[in-house]
């Protein structure tokens, strides 16, 4: 609660007011600490019920406002807490209003979700979604702060339900550095060609984390509770996941039907397979990842209390990425950095690349488990940056010879680009004495003109290689046509955006304008295609280039 503390110095007497973070803990001696603050703000005519006890209570304001609060939860532990949460909020002398707007949010939000019963995850998302902007960052800015307030379990699940629907500056969520996702891509694969068996064992479900959520947007609780059984084998080429999702019909007429089965490809299936053969005699119930798993790998054990519970809590395998990042990515390959990924990322990494690949709404809010389709508003404010920065990091991957790495989106990468990217190389001292002479460098295909695309500035062919003479006139030469295609990027998101939200949709058999598809089809390919060309333009350029430089 806060604490104000006085100093005085030589100029002037400061008065400060220190914030100490403890959570309540439900404790005989916090419920009575909060009685006191109850009766200090009842001796000041703040409060005018004259019980702690009492389920309604009345604040008056120094203009003799009233507004009532009011505790009626049928959980007795959780109804004491929103007081004591209340009265931490007086303790702050908010506004009466402001008070009242904070319990009354969180007491609607305990409402819907039974007092936050996991269960209800979805129903609160449904809830949230439903309101105009300033009701909708009401509920999940108070909401967030009870969660630091007391601890509640599952409190992190809710709290990614809740982040996106923040105000205008929090709402979009920031999605992590793009350089550091592909690092993070490239070197799980390192890591599971180069790590021991122990070390594979151990972080198996952040393997499964990673590969699985980044192409199926997943919550974190629902990947925690996959089944063991989750995947079957229906045929050699054709393979299923079920999810821990409840499958819904609509209730509106703007509803959707929410699935509880996907189509997978064979790795994953591997993938899930795999980890069973590490598991299979440790596992003790139905679920796919169990906390006795993790304990048979952990290397050391604190004073941790731990619920039993029937699958891996989330905090442990917060604690499993954590361990990947300090004992794989930090001392393996040198990681340097102080951005990390949380297990909530991946559900947004899944939606902006099925964006990007052309699926349509329908398609997306089934996959995703959303029962609207205004739901994905906020993902669609990601395009922007998750292109820029596929393109600069592309570029850079480019730039240092890199091979392609195969496990990103298919969209992105069609087998004639992974072809171009593996085979291309920047010539500083190449000889081109069998090469033609275009613009500012040379063409090495052997097979001119038959391939040529009308352009060298993108083509595989092309080496650029100007006269030092030529070199600025050469760089702008670049430039100029990757900031085209900058602009033509922009243009093609909007495009690709307004054209998934006016597909014709029916909600009721859950089908699609098969035209309409085509049309956002056409659209996801061509902005690959602009994205693919301003990637290879820009790996060519110097990166003391302004714009391109490497802040």
């Amino acid at each position: 609660m806060p604490i104000s503390q006085k100093f005085q110095t030589n100029s002037q007497h400061i008065e400060l007011i220190s914030v100490a973070k403890s959570i309540f803990t439900y404790s005989i001696t916090d419920v009575n600490e909060y009685k006191e603050i109850f009766s200090k703000w009842l001796d000041l005519n703040i409060i005018s019920t004259k019980s702690f006890k009492n389920n309604k209570w009345t604040l008056i304001d120094k203009y003799n406002n009233r507004r009532n609060l009011v505790f009626d939860i049928k959980d007795s532990k959780l109804n004491t807490t929103l007081k004591c949460f209340a009265l931490s909020i007086i303790e702050q002398e908010f506004s009466i209003n402001h008070i009242q707007q904070v319990v009354s949010s969180v007491h609607e939000v305990i409402e819907i979700t039974h007092g936050f019963n996991i269960a209800y995850l979805t129903a609160l998302e449904d809830y949230i979604g439903k309101h105009n902007y300033a009701k909708r960052n009401n509920l999940a800015n108070f909401t967030i702060q009870f969660f630091s307030f007391t601890s509640i379990d599952f409190s992190e699940e809710f709290k990614d339900v809740c982040a996106p629907f923040l105000n205008s500056i929090q709402r979009s969520r920031e999605l992590p550095n793009y350089q550091h996702i592909l690092f993070f891509d490239e070197k799980m694969n390192f890591f599971l060609e180069e790590g021991s068996l122990f070390e594979r064992k151990k972080y198996f479900p952040i393997v499964l984390w990673w590969k699985l959520t980044t192409i199926i947007p997943l919550r974190p609780i629902e990947f925690l509770t996959l089944q063991r059984d989750c995947v079957v084998k229906k045929t050699e080429t054709f393979f299923q996941i079920t999810l821990p999702r409840k499958k819904q019909r609509a209730t509106l007429r703007r509803d959707i039907d929410i699935t509880d089965t996907l189509q997978i490809n064979k790795e994953t299936y591997e993938l899930i397979q795999e980890f069973h053969d590490y598991s299979s005699h440790s596992a003790k119930n139905n679920y796919l990842f169990t906390y006795d798993y993790y304990k048979e790998h952990k290397e050391f054990f604190g004073s941790e209390s731990l619920k039993e519970t029937e699958f891996l809590p989330r905090r442990q395998l917060d604690s499993l990425l954590d361990q990947f990042y300090s004992n794989v990515l930090i001392k393996k390959y040198s990681y340097s950095g102080s951005e990390k990924l949380t297990l909530g990322d991946t559900r947004h990494f899944a939606f902006c690349n099925m964006m990007l690949q052309g699926f349509n709404m329908l398609s997306i809010a089934r996959i995703g488990g959303h029962s609207r389709l205004d739901k994905q508003q906020h993902y669609w404010g990601h395009l922007k940056y998750f292109s820029e920065s596929w393109v600069y990091n592309f570029a850079e991957k480019h730039r240092r010879l890199d091979h392609l790495n195969k496990t990103m989106p298919d969209a992105y990468f069609t087998e004639d680009i992974r072809r171009i990217i593996n085979s291309y190389k920047l010539n500083k001292s190449e000889e081109f004495d069998n090469a033609l002479p275009v613009d500012y460098g040379y063409c090495v295909d052997n097979n001119y003109p038959n391939n040529c695309s009308g352009d060298c500035r993108h083509c595989l062919h092309y080496r650029f290689h100007p006269k030092k003479e030529n070199l600025n006139e050469a760089i702008n030469w670049l430039t100029d046509f990757s900031q085209t295609l900058s602009r033509k990027i922009d243009e093609q998101i909007s495009l690709l955006t307004y054209i998934s939200q006016t597909v014709n949709y029916d909600l009721t058999s859950l089908t699609y304008s098969i035209t309409d598809q085509e049309e956002l089809s056409y659209t996801a390919n061509e902005l690959n295609r602009l994205l693919h060309q301003k990637a290879m333009i820009d790996s060519k350029l110097p990166n003391e280039v302004k714009g391109f430089k490497n802040e």
